[in-house]
């Protein structure tokens, strides 16, 4: 597992990073190893070159950061220009919203084209995976809900990581 922690106000300690040692922490206990964390600010580029990278060579990837509303959330297009993909409305996404603004809600509701939404139990938000990459919130609380919910799915989907600890690319999801 790898995670890509997104941020200018992580990179100039504007914001501790709480993510990074829980998701370490959480991994660990549910066997599963953290093989490289990469903390990139706000640039699309930056961002799309480290989850492509990382993508290739780690099982899973997670995301923590840049999916808000404001100009310095990237992570979506991110994600998307890894892949060499566009971006697409999801529905899901704008009914879980519910009275959020207009805008506000047409933009956090803009998600990679080959995204797929995952319902976690007692979240209304669903989680976003594109390929072998899970996109979560940045905020501690909403992070830790979805990485939890991320282990348990992994460990539904491949039993043999309760039994042993996983390395690069011991087993394939399909991409």
């Amino acid at each position: 597992v790898a995670l890509v922690v997104t941020g200018d106000e992580v990179l100039s300690m504007k914001v501790r990073d709480q993510n990074t040692p829980y998701a370490a922490q959480k991994l660990l206990e549910g066997h599963m190893d953290l093989g490289e964390v990469v903390i990139v600010g706000d640039d699309v580029n930056q961002v799309s070159e480290h989850i492509r990278r990382l993508s290739r060579s780690f099982d899973v990837v997670v995301t923590s950061g840049g999916v808000g509303p404001t100009h310095d959330d990237v992570t979506m297009h991110a994600v998307a220009k890894a892949f060499h993909c566009g971006l697409r409305q999801e529905e899901k996404l704008l009914k879980a919203m519910g009275n959020v603004e207009t805008n506000i809600a047409g933009k956090l509701a803009m998600v990679p084209s080959p995204a797929q939404c995952l319902e976690v139990p007692g979240n209304k938000y669903p989680l976003l995976r594109c390929y072998n990459v899970y996109i979560l919130p940045g905020v501690p609380k909403f992070f830790q809900e979805k990485l939890s919910f991320v282990i348990r799915f992994l460990q539904l989907k491949h039993p043999e990581c309760k039994q042993r600890i996983y390395h690069k690319k011991n087993f394939a999801l399909n991409k």
